[in-house]
């Protein structure tokens, strides 16, 4: 059999296999094995068919054919003959005109068209082929409208000689194009269209395309599930706005058929028509803007006088600025006044009447129309400023004044974008807006404010001191008017700005403390913002005030310095005042511990000069500034207070921990930008500290240092941290982390210090410990069999012994997160041993919580700390020991359901410690498993969900009783810690994957209510004795006789924990199906009126939107009275 009939038989039922074999032809054609004529005159018999498939289906042999050959195969007579081919039977006959469109295409790709050629394709498709529409086939139409768009895009001059030559071009293409609805031809349709609109002179024919294009809006298409074309409305929207905004020749109607569009009751309609108006706007050009701006706007602002919705006012608002924009760039003022004089008559009519919604709409309108351009903006200061001094002086009352402030400071807002901040450089202003096309008249324009400057600047400012403290939100307002003005370019004089702060210090400083002291903050702020502008101000007058007011001692002093230290720090970002922030600091703590200054005084002192350095206008990486840092900052810190303290300072008790760790925390943010080669000295007196004192006699290679000795160790956690990977702390790595593991387990008395170990010994696992090391020093202390091991279990009873005190515990887990975070190999090794201890009833809840805590992000290993952190930890550790848990758990689960059958035929109590110890243990497991889950990304926690999921579902229903033996509020702590986690979970569940979660609603529900509606159980007093205890007071104690005496009160989730739970209770409407819901409805309803009485607000509200969402369940039955049952 021939190709061609090989490929008729495969093309209804394979068509990969009827392209190949279109494919093996042309490979012929290649090798010259075939030659074209002759597969032309193969073809005879089949496109002379009477069945008009058959032609078809030929057609599409030759067009794949075509496809599938290389660029040199053909001659150009070839090309020429084949094109004729087509062309005839474009002529003969429509069947197969798909194919005959991608055979031209596929020509197209084997050599250009010439002009003729094109012109001759053209006409005939729209002679032979007219209407488009007739070809019911979308995939026929489409191959046609490829065609076409080809032609519009590589020979544009072929078709524009086409268009000049025949004045019927353009009519007989729309007409041909008219009518077609499917969205893949439509997007070609509107890009066709669009290129005779930009480029051709199409003036006697602008209605008739406008049309075209027009008829189709609002478009309301949506794509339908799994569309493979991708093609959204909003890309149809695009589409059709370009072409509708394309010339100014539609101007005449595309403004009265968008604003009438305008008056639809359709929020979406509104929001393209508000969105096809700014478009036009911006390219319409200003001489046709300006015989529809009045128009514009008398229909515009409808929309945010009477706002219905938020985003209509916002769209609205871009619509005024645009035209603003466009007759701003006009050469005459006349355009720009006549669109202005309407809008400043309106605001100010409004402005009468404030406070109203009109009125704070009106600030709305001359900010939006403000930002358009200088000359915008002078205009419209001339137009209502005036006014609305005259208004505010005449307001008797607080709200009134807030209505007409907020206009004011609209419009000085508008006024600082316009004529930028005082240290804009020319570059950055050639990037923002003010450089379009009024770039070249802001350096000539003069700001019409300035007359008005001290007139505003008073009324801001009396706000901000006259007005009553109480009302918060009128004062925030006016210090951001008082902003504003003063960072505007050439507004006021240096002596106003500085009369501006020290209004501000004045707040900082005196100011009565209110509510969240939202004022005080704000002041800061705008004094910072001052800063950027006007350094010199800032430190002739803000620096020196908030200096008198430190104190050299806090001792006898009651004024409150905090907020004052809080504005000092914050200054230091400005570049040019950092040093003297810095040298400031540093001066006064010195003062405050040779006064006898108390610890808080000082912490207060260096977490200003912590911030500083953290956020600061500081470039630590520059070498010269480094070393300015280094000589005056770290050495002095750590040579006079770590090192010196106790002969230095009188008051040596002022050096405790808290500034120890402080001290250590600045010393680390400046040497750990440095390269190992600038560390050697950290490096060198990383455990010294600078003190005249042999390695081996401190601490850790000497536990029997004093207290104020070791402690030392705090700052040296900081500096290890800072080391670069390179910079080892120690000769032998080995011997240091023998040592640190000793010194963290042994029984020293300052569990602060002791910690610091801990820590270390994290960082130089982390960072410098080698393969080799890890099998001689950590090896042995993780192993399960090992006598030395931190974790040792009694074989007898899978109990932890005597040995594996919780300091042990920790620190083993924090060498196993070191390890975690290089996902080194041995961390599937060790994961087993600690794993078991999660069944031991002594330090399982211990355990928990520390697996709870490897993922979870680390004040020290840190990358910015030079820390091994492989992106893939989490995956790597959570596909370790997920799995594990889950099994352990199951494994729990059926034994002690095993001890629970045999207990029943045993005497009573004889097996209860089995009972809570399995009970103990399998709520481990879930608070290690919870604690896990919430560090990990969900596309990590899929693939384990419906293993996973059951087990958070229980975790809701952890009781304190499992862990009776902690601590009893640190019990609460990590249950209530361990639901959040499982709440949180949950929620991404809900949002991602809800049918996982399908089989388990019912008790899903009622675990999220009882932790919602969580009340504190008061012990009831029938249950309880009055005893007298030794010391002569009296308590409560159990009875013997009342079992409720035994059993503790319920532990109440904190209010954050309540909301979550409300917020995902929410979230089951929507996520879930409808049917699914029903059956819970009701009891969710009436549960619900607890939360709604709940003492805190925030879960109040969420228990409303929850009620909400709930109510509406039942559709038409979800009215019905609650309390019918």
């Amino acid at each position: 059999m021939s190709d061609i009939q090989l490929y008729l038989l495969e093309f209804d039922t394979n068509k990969q296999e009827a392209t190949q074999i279109a494919t093996d032809t042309s490979k012929k054609l290649e090798r010259k094995e075939l030659v074209l004529v002759d597969l032309i005159r193969s073809l005879d018999e089949y496109l002379n068919s009477d069945d008009g498939a058959i032609r078809s289906k030929t057609m599409a042999y030759l067009a794949t054919v075509l496809g599938k050959l290389g660029k040199n195969v053909l001659s150009r007579n070839n090309k020429e003959l084949l094109n004729d081919f087509i062309l005839s039977r474009i002529s003969y006959s429509a069947e197969g005109i798909g194919y005959c469109a991608t055979g031209l295409i596929n020509l197209e790709r084997l050599g250009s068209f010439d002009q003729d050629r094109v012109i001759k394709i053209m006409n005939l498709f729209l002679d032979k082929t007219h209407p488009l529409l007739r070809f019911k086939q979308k995939s026929e139409r489409f191959e046609i409208l490829s065609l076409f768009d080809l032609f519009f895009s590589k020979y544009r001059k072929a078709l524009q000689q086409l268009h000049d030559s025949s004045e019927d071009f353009l009519s007989r293409l729309v007409a041909y194009l008219d009518g077609e609805k499917d969205p893949r031809n439509l997007m070609i349709v509107f890009s066709v269209l669009n290129v005779p609109m930009v480029e051709w002179d199409i003036s006697d024919h602008a209605r008739e395309l406008f049309e075209a294009v027009f008829d189709y809006f609002p478009i309301t298409f949506r794509p339908p599930p799994n569309d493979p074309y991708k093609i959204s409305a909003q890309d149809l929207k695009d589409r059709q706005r370009e072409c509708i905004a394309s010339t100014a020749l539609f101007a005449p109607y595309a403004f009265p058929a968008l604003l009438d569009k305008l008056d639809s009751t359709s929020i979406n309609v509104k929001r393209d028509s508000l969105q096809a108006l700014s478009a036009c706007i911006a390219r319409y050009g200003p001489a046709t803007i300006n015989h529809y701006s009045v128009t514009l706007w008398d229909a515009v602002k409808f929309e945010i006088l009477n706002a219905q919705e938020e985003d209509l006012t916002e769209e609205s608002l871009k619509v005024l600025t645009e035209i603003g924009t466009q007759l701003s760039s006009s050469p005459h003022e006349g355009p720009l006044q006549n669109y202005l004089k309407p809008i400043c008559k309106e605001c100010n009519e409004h402005l009468e009447d404030a406070p109203t919604k009109q009125s704070s709409a009106s600030g709305k309108i001359l900010g939006a129309v403000g930002i358009s351009s200088p000359e915008v903006t002078n205009l419209l200061i001339k137009g209502v400023v005036p006014q609305l001094l005259a208004l505010y002086k005449g307001a008797d009352n607080v709200p009134r004044r807030r209505g007409l402030l907020e206009v004011l400071v609209a419009i000085v807002n508008c006024d600082l974008e316009m004529f930028g901040r005082w240290r804009v450089s020319q570059a950055q202003l050639g990037e923002s807006r003010q450089a379009g096309p009024n770039a070249a008249k802001l350096r000539t324009v003069s700001n019409d404010l300035s007359d008005f400057s001290l007139q505003c600047l008073d009324i801001v400012k009396l706000a901000v001191t006259a007005t009553p403290v109480n009302e918060v939100s009128f004062r925030m307002l006016s210090l951001d008017g008082v902003k504003s003005m003063c960072l505007i370019r050439g507004l006021l004089d240096d002596e106003s700005i500085r009369k501006v702060v020290q209004l501000l210090n004045e707040i900082v400083i005196n100011e009565t403390p209110y509510g969240k002291e939202e004022i005080k903050a704000a002041s800061i702020d705008v004094l910072v913002d001052i800063a950027h502008q006007k350094p010199q101000i800032i430190s002739e007058t803000a620096i020196p005030a908030f200096l008198v007011e430190l104190p050299d001692t806090d001792v006898g002093h009651t004024k409150l310095y905090i907020p004052v230290l809080e504005a000092f720090a914050k200054l230091s970002a400005d570049a040019q005042i950092f040093g003297t922030i810095v040298i400031r600091l540093k001066n006064k703590l010195y003062t405050a511990l040779r006064q006898g200054a108390t610890e808080k005084y000082v912490v207060a002192i260096l977490s200003a000069l912590l911030y500083s350095f953290s956020n600061g206008a500081v470039d630590l990486a520059n070498p010269a500034t480094f070393g300015t840092h280094y000589q005056d900052i770290v050495m002095p810190l750590l040579k006079d207070i770590v090192a010196g303290g106790n002969s230095m300072f009188p008051n040596s008790s002022a050096i405790g921990y808290a500034v120890l760790d402080t001290v250590g925390r600045i010393c680390n943010v400046i040497v750990r930008t440095q390269p190992w080669v600038s560390q050697t000295e950290i490096c060198r007196n990383t455990y010294t500290v600078f003190r005249s004192v042999e390695l081996a006699e401190v601490a850790p290679f000497n536990s029997k240092n004093s207290d104020k000795d070791a402690s030392a160790m705090i700052v040296s956690t900081h500096l290890l941290a800072s080391l670069q990977r390179e910079a080892t702390p120690h000769t032998s790595i080995s011997e240091l982390l023998n040592a640190l593991i000793h010194f963290a387990t042994s029984e020293y008395p300052s569990a602060a210090v002791r910690n610091s170990a801990i820590l270390q010994v994290g960082l130089l696992v982390n960072k410098f410990l080698t393969p080799a090391q890890f099998q001689t020093v950590l090896s042995p202390l993780l192993s399960a069999d090992s006598p030395d091991s931190l974790l040792t279990l009694d074989s007898s009873n899978s109990k932890a012994t005597a040995k594996t005190t919780p300091t042990a515990l920790l620190t083993a887990f924090t060498i196993l997160k070191a390890l975690a975070l290089r996902v080194d190999p041995a961390v599937s090794t060790v994961l087993p041993h600690f794993l078991s201890l999660l069944s031991d009833p002594l330090h399982g809840p211990l355990a928990a919580r520390a697996f709870s805590s490897l993922l979870a992000p680390d004040a020290f290993l840190t990358k910015q700390n030079h820390c091994r952190i492989f992106a893939l930890h989490k995956q790597r550790l959570f596909s370790l020991a997920a799995p594990a848990l889950v099994s352990g758990f199951k494994d729990i689960a059926a034994s002690s359901s095993s001890t629970t059958s045999t207990t029943a035929s045993t005497p009573a109590g004889a097996e209860s410690g089995t009972v809570d110890d399995a009970a103990k243990a399998k709520s481990s497991h879930l608070s290690a498993l919870s604690g896990l889950v919430q560090h990990v990304p969900y596309d990590i926690l899929r693939p384990e969900l419906p293993s996973i999921a059951p087990l958070l579902l229980q975790s809701l229903a952890l009781d304190d009783h499992d862990h009776e033996n902690e601590n009893e509020n640190d019990s609460a702590t990590n249950i209530t810690d361990v639901k959040a986690a499982s709440i949180a979970t949950l929620s991404k569940i809900l949002y991602s994957d809800p049918e996982v979660l399908e089989q388990h609603v019912s008790s899903l529900i009622t675990r999220l209510l009882v932790v919602a509606t969580s009340k504190p159980a008061p012990i009831p007093r029938s249950a309880a004795t009055i005893i007298p205890n030794p010391t002569g007071s009296k308590h409560l104690a159990p009875s013997s006789e009342n079992p409720a005496a035994h059993t503790k009160p319920a532990t109440q989730a904190p209010p954050k924990t309540r909301a979550a739970a409300l917020t995902c209770l929410s979230s089951f409407v929507g996520s879930l199906k409808q049917e699914t819901l029903v059956p819970h409805q009701r009891q969710v309803v009436r549960r619900l009126a607890d939360a709604l009485d709940d003492p805190r607000r925030a879960v109040r509200a969420e228990a409303v939107r929850c009620r909400s969402a709930w109510v509406g369940v039942e559709g038409e039955d979800g009215d019905e009275d609650e309390d019918s049952e």
